[in-house]
């Protein structure tokens, strides 16, 4: 389902994978985003992946992952995000968002709490 909708959103975007600076995935396991990027003859790398240090966040997952991504450095203002994700009931969507509004992600400039 994964797959699907990434096809499907990457199409109506009209978009091609180079357009995408990460692909931010619901982190349910680490297998099921090895298959997508296996699919898709991806590296890795494109991804942002942190389900071993949380598991399974359920829907707070691809959030919690771009705050993340966002505080390391690995997205930034004007990026573009592709954020697949499904749930119970074989239910999937995705998104592909362009970081317009992120604000600039120098830590020395943001108070986090």
């Amino acid at each position: 389902e994964m797959a699907l909708v990434i096809e499907a959103v990457m199409g109506k975007a009209g978009a091609t994978f180079k357009d995408i600076t990460k692909i931010i995935p619901h982190q349910a396991n680490l297998e099921i985003i090895e298959e997508v990027a296996k699919l898709f003859s991806l590296s890795l790398d494109n991804f942002f992946i942190n389900i071993q240090h949380y598991g399974n966040t359920s829907a707070a997952s691809i959030p919690i992952a771009m705050r993340e991504a966002w505080e390391q450095g690995v997205i930034h203002r004007g990026d573009i995000v592709l954020a697949p994700t499904f749930g119970a009931g074989l239910n999937a969507a995705a998104g592909f968002i362009p970081l317009n509004g992120l604000p600039d992600n120098d830590l020395n400039t943001h108070n986090h709490r």
